[in-house]
């Protein structure tokens, strides 16, 4: 009856652990985004907040781009290079994948929070 107890125990501990690591996954991490990062050879060119819809030019010595923000998603409008693969990503939202053009040397992300930003 004692090994009984015991092994119900353990099973109850098991679950409850698990439960908790498949809630803390789906949704202890903000995914969505809080800004959106334009990089130009690895450099910061520009972080604009996500929630400001609009187009954004970035001109450099490689090209042009145009970077549209609508609704908390952000694309590539416009690039002048020859293979227009940042074009055709189309539309990204939340944190994962960015775009990228690689004749521009230009990426494109969304990010959250940083580790130094504290709801107070």
């Amino acid at each position: 009856m004692k090994l009984l107890r015991s092994n119900i125990f353990w099973i109850v501990v098991f679950v409850i652990v698990v439960v908790l690591c498949v809630f803390l996954i789906f949704f202890g991490k903000n995914s969505d985004g809080e800004t959106v990062s334009i990089y130009v050879e690895g450099e910061l060119f520009k972080e604009i907040p996500l929630s400001d819809d609009g187009e954004y030019a970035v001109s450099t010595s490689y090209g042009e781009n145009i970077v549209e923000i609508k609704d908390k998603k952000v694309r590539v409008k416009y690039a002048d290079c020859k293979n227009q693969i940042c074009v055709e990503t189309g539309w990204i939202s939340g944190e994962g994948l960015p775009i990228i053009c690689s004749p521009h040397k230009l990426t494109v992300e969304i990010n959250g929070k940083s580790e130094n930003d504290l709801d107070i």
